[in-house]
């Protein structure tokens, strides 16, 4: 299994290329999770000796499916949310900018911070750290900040993302460890 996975990682990063023959493209657009997903249905059809080489019902009592298809899922919605075509960063950018222009200095990085927590707990962490870090540095393209203001901003967007994992509805992530049966949602909010 890692060798396939392996095989599929180094076909896509060698023969994927946006501007390549349409072999090529397609590589480029299904990327690594596309390709893993086409072996393993081909792996659930191709027949030998009458039995499929991968048993779906045998592959997921010994593997939590149920995990990888609500991370795959996040990772779609996500990269929708965050395409050029999606539109989030572009309207965040058109909405979020004049509003956090009218704070200074430190109210600038309270404004940021606010609008993560609050962001994190409404919608996917990684959707949402790559739409606000592609409006800070659209501000920093436009003029609107400094450098470091970009950075120090962008840093404060990834270490509230990453504690926003600490919170029920916030990620795939926080998903599966608050709905542990071991673990109650006072033990979940103690920790975090």
């Amino acid at each position: 299994t890692s060798l396939i996975f392996i095989g599929s990682c180094v076909l896509v990063a060698f023969l994927g290329k946006a501007d390549g023959t349409v072999l090529q493209q397609y590589l480029n657009k299904v990327n690594i999770y596309g390709v893993n997903c086409i072996i393993v249905a081909l792996l659930a059809v191709i027949p030998i000796d009458g039995e499929p080489l991968l048993s779906i019902p045998s592959a997921a009592k010994q593997f939590p499916w149920d995990l990888v298809i609500l991370f795959a899922s996040a990772v779609c919605v996500g990269g929708a949310l965050v395409s050029a075509e999606g539109g989030l960063s572009a309207f965040l950018s058109a909405k979020m900018a004049p509003f956090l222009m009218n704070f200074g200095g430190v109210g600038f990085f309270i404004a940021v911070a606010v609008v993560m927590m609050v962001l994190t707990n409404l919608l996917n962490n990684a959707a949402v750290m790559a739409a606000l870090a592609a409006m800070i540095a659209s501000m920093f393209v436009n003029g609107l900040i400094d450098e470091s203001t970009m950075y120090i901003a962008c840093m404060l967007i990834a270490v509230i993302g990453d504690i926003g994992v600490l919170h029920p509805g916030s990620s795939a992530t926080s998903a599966m460890y608050f709905g542990q049966s071991m673990i109650s949602a006072k033990c979940g909010y103690t920790a975090s």
